[in-house]
């Protein structure tokens, strides 16, 4: 485990993006693929910053807004599993170059806000601004959700 952290490629930020309408009854059906696979429903960077740069893949603070409004503050500490947790499961499969490792995200996803998650719902337009600490931001306007109504 101690090489795969020193073998890391480059770190960014990632911006996952679910149709959940879509997800959801696919996961009734017992699979889950064309909910989060739409076009520009994963954007990226828009830079690498090498591990040294980043600092502690495990201690950075993580901010997501829309339209100048926090939805997510938290920090890289209180994710599920740690980085080096994910490096090392995914490293026992076969890795090509570009390909990616996700790490999940904080809590305060549309879809589970109370009482009422209308509100929170990605519209067209969205400005959506993705940032974790020491790997600059991913600002973006939304058009991935123009086929869709439960998108977060």
């Amino acid at each position: 485990m101690q090489g795969h952290i020193k073998e890391e490629r480059p770190f960014s930020v990632f911006n996952d993006i679910s149709a959940r309408d879509i997800q959801f009854a696919e996961m009734k059906r017992g699979f889950c693929n064309l909910g989060k696979n739409f076009a520009s429903f994963a954007p990226m960077g828009p830079f690498l910053v090498t591990p040294d740069q980043a600092g502690n893949p495990d201690n950075l603070g993580m901010e997501l807004r829309v339209n100048g409004q926090t939805r997510q503050f938290s920090s890289t500490k209180n994710m599920v599993f740690k980085m080096r947790q994910l490096v090392e499961f995914f490293s026992s499969m076969t890795l090509e170059p570009g390909d990616i490792i996700t790490s999940g995200t904080p809590s305060g996803v549309a879809i589970y806000r109370q009482p009422d998650k209308t509100p929170f719902l990605l519209q067209p337009g969205d400005m959506i601004e993705s940032k974790i600490e020491n790997l600059e931001h991913c600002p973006r306007r939304d058009e991935s959700c123009k086929n869709t109504f439960l998108a977060d």
